[in-house]
């Protein structure tokens, strides 16, 4: 069974990749899709209980952060952070390329 984790990461000079701001090392619900006339999207749901949600809150980079998903250790997507729905239980995070 695959593993997964996704990096979030600082917006650096000319929007390129900063200081690491996360890692989610136990995601689930994790997908990604390319398109070929449309932008690409992934998503990944997280626990209300992991610590570095207050990381990223307090970075204010929802909306600008970049996103690494990487699957067995290997990149399988990248991206920026978008939007984010929350529930009382987890919080799911949509990306865009």
């Amino acid at each position: 069974m695959a593993t997964y984790r996704v990096l979030l990461t600082s917006t650096g000079s000319n929007f390129g990749v900063g200081a690491t701001i996360c890692e989610f090392a136990d995601p689930w619900n994790v997908g990604w899709a390319k398109y070929l006339n449309d932008v690409p999207e992934a998503f990944f749901t997280v626990s209300q209980d992991d610590p570095n949600l207050r990381l990223l809150s307090r970075a204010g980079d929802i909306g600008k952060a970049h996103v690494t998903i990487l699957r067995d250790d290997t990149v399988a997507w990248r991206g920026f952070l978008g939007e984010h729905e929350a529930t009382s239980r987890d919080v799911i995070f949509y990306a865009y390329g």
